[in-house]
């Protein structure tokens, strides 16, 4: 199939995502490393569907995955403060379903104290 643009596998349909993290895991699932394929494969689904509690089967690794792609998509490899500070703003905005608030956290703390150093 074509390139996605960027590689921003975050901005693609649910069904795209799946079907690259399936691909991926896939790969690592032929060097024998079950544990981390299932985690590449999980790394798509959202912390939590609509109206559901907090899908614990996810494991932590997958939603640290998650969250750290999807700033990437967002902040498209920008230093650029503003740019960085949207793709914060998107990954809170997702907070409810899509990403785990402990993992956004974090990486906002991560990336705002760069942030400050980079003054």
């Amino acid at each position: 199939t074509d390139p996605i643009s960027g590689g921003a596998t975050t901005l693609v349909a649910r069904d795209e995502q799946r079907r690259i993290a399936a691909y991926g895991a896939e790969v690592i699932r032929q060097s024998g490393m079950d544990r981390v394929a299932h985690i590449v494969e999980q790394q798509t689904e959202p912390f939590r569907r609509p109206g559901q509690p907090i899908d614990a089967n996810i494991p932590v690794a997958s939603r640290i995955i998650r969250v750290a792609n999807a700033y990437d998509d967002f902040a498209g490899g920008s230093m650029e403060s503003m740019q960085r500070l949207y793709a914060l703003d998107r990954l809170r905005e997702g907070m409810s379903e899509e990403y785990d608030p402990r993992v956004v956290e974090i990486v906002s703390r991560v990336v705002q104290r760069t942030m400050m150093v980079d003054v």
